[in-house]
């Protein structure tokens, strides 16, 4: 064989084991930086204002704990939400909303190990078009009789850091992360008890009916 041949050959080898093993420190070191959260559903929805119907101004917050298990710092916390409304429990039908961006109301980082709770408030005034589809519907739309779902996604980004300019030059030297917990509930109304609306936990009732 030429020594051209075997020269290009080698070269090639060692180019393509090159490759390989900064695939494999790359990887293995963005995990090492990786700051990763646990999210807590919380036991009760908070509600703010709510009145019989749910077609007259309400508003409730859904305090979820957001805990930085690693070492790694969080930055740049913020959260999306997607909101499930079922007029009547057990039946199909089915208002779906997104949020918008919300107005950062929480720490914006979570040092190691540190834990917060994030507001997160939903209100019938906040999501496009939510307010239009509660008067569409027929009937008064009982809170009482209605089922809710919410889907919330957490971003947060990883600290600036020099190899990462170098491993990721598009990302301005970070990585980002996306982490969504979910929730479904109802309310009871109890008059002795300000605002006299409570959640309870609620198990959606038919699982061909559950949205997708």
């Amino acid at each position: 064989m030429d020594a051209s041949i075997i020269s290009i050959i080698t070269t090639t080898v060692l180019a393509v084991a090159a490759v390989f093993v900064f695939l494999v420190e790359r990887a293995r070191y963005l995990r090492e930086i990786e700051p990763d959260i646990e999210l807590k559903w919380p036991e009760n929805i908070q509600v703010s204002q709510m009145s019989q119907s749910l077609k007259e101004f309400w508003a409730i917050y859904i305090n979820v704990e957001v805990k930085n298990s690693p070492k790694n710092q969080v930055e740049e916390l913020d959260y999306q939400v997607e909101l499930g409304i079922f007029p009547q429990r057990g039946k199909a039908s089915y208002i779906n909303v997104q949020f918008p961006d919300f107005l950062r109301t929480h720490p914006a980082s979570i040092l190691a190990g540190r834990s917060v709770v994030v507001p997160v408030y939903i209100g019938w005034n906040l999501a496009p078009g939510l307010y239009e589809h509660l008067q569409a519907e027929i009937g008064p739309l009982n809170v009482t009789n209605a089922g809710f779902k919410a889907s919330i996604t957490f971003s947060y980004f990883s600290r600036r850091e020099l190899i990462l300019w170098l491993l990721v030059p598009w990302r301005f030297g970070r990585v980002k992360y996306e982490r969504t917990i979910s929730g479904w509930w109802g309310f009871e109304f109890n008059k002795d008890v300000a605002p006299y609306y409570f959640s309870k936990s609620w198990q959606f009732p038919n699982e061909s009916l559950e949205p997708t």
